[in-house]
């Protein structure tokens, strides 16, 4: 089941860069953040409707603001705000170390042990993003723009970092709660931060809102690359460890590649070869409780 949902994930994950980029065509990052996310929050409440699926209790909702701003509002703006400042490749280095947050989180909050299987994995899977992107990186054409880009990104990685693990701990503490109203709740935090900040920065006519070529990637943002695939991830997260459900982000630049091949743009050899290492590395990471498993139970036999 955590497999499955996490597939689902990465697929609209994978499709989340063409769409932002086609978006940032006709209007400012701060803008397609704020339309992804409140379109995002309507289709959440929806569905906690319609399933009967209940909002977080008053007691929670400091929680669940803390989560949603953290994880959705400023994860998604620093993620659009990088890559158009500091171009998609550079900032996708910065935004890959999230992982790595996660693991160093997992061990000072869960006192998880760090094995050297799951940091060779998530260390793979790394290397596997800066070698898929390797040829695009270096471009600054403007150092000021570019340095904040960068800031922004590593911002971006360490909020999502922190909004995974703090799930953790909530899901944990109150496993009642009801996954549909808890994101739906997470959304209507980012839609309240963002909609204001967007309408007061950039104002109405930075964008436009006549063309399809910004509603139909905001949309498919909204729907599927943010109310599908991040309840699928955050339901993923309640059943493995933060670690191994954050390892898989690497896989969403192979399926962009895949995205781009369908597009008719196939990919070079230094990213076929990236990809393979990313695949590699999440391969080991999430293998790695199995293997531990195995060891103890070998250890046991013995004894």
């Amino acid at each position: 089941m955590a497999a499955l949902l996490l597939c689902i994930t990465i697929f609209f994950w994978g499709t989340t860069y063409r769409a932002s980029a086609i978006a940032a065509e006709h209007g400012p990052p701060i803008m397609v953040t704020a339309m992804r996310c409140l379109p995002a929050a309507i289709a959440l409440l929806m569905a906690a409707f319609l399933l009967h699926s209940r909002l977080p209790s008053r007691a929670l909702w400091g929680w669940t603001t803390v989560i949603g701003v953290l994880g959705v509002a400023l994860t998604i703006e620093g993620i659009s705000e990088s890559s158009a400042r500091a171009g998609a490749a550079n900032a996708a280095v910065l935004l890959n170390t999230s992982p790595f947050w996660v693991l160093i989180l997992e061990r000072i909050i869960f006192k998880e042990s760090i094995s050297t299987v799951r940091v060779l994995g998530l260390t793979l899977g790394f290397a596997g993003i800066v070698i898929m992107v390797s040829s695009q990186l270096g471009s600054i054409p403007d150092t000021g723009n570019f340095i904040l880009g960068m800031m922004m990104a590593l911002i971006a990685a360490l909020a999502w970092g922190i909004a995974i693990v703090l799930m953790k701990v909530l899901f944990v503490r109150h496993p009642q709660i009801e996954m549909i109203g808890f994101m739906a709740a997470q959304y209507i935090v980012a839609s309240a931060v963002l909609l204001p900040l967007a309408f007061g920065l950039e104002g109405t006519s930075t964008t436009d809102w006549s063309s399809t070529g910004f509603w139909g990637p905001v949309l498919w943002l909204a729907i599927c690359s943010s109310a599908i695939a991040n309840t699928s991830f955050v339901s993923a997260v309640r059943i493995l460890s933060p670690t191994t459900a954050a390892s898989w982000l690497f896989m969403a630049p192979v399926v962009a590649v895949v995205v781009d091949v369908i597009y008719g743009k196939p990919p070079s050899t230094v990213v076929l070869v990236g990809m393979g290492i990313a695949i590699a590395g999440v391969a080991i990471v999430n293998g790695a409780p199995t293997l531990r498993k195995r060891r103890l139970e070998t250890g046991s036999a013995r004894a």
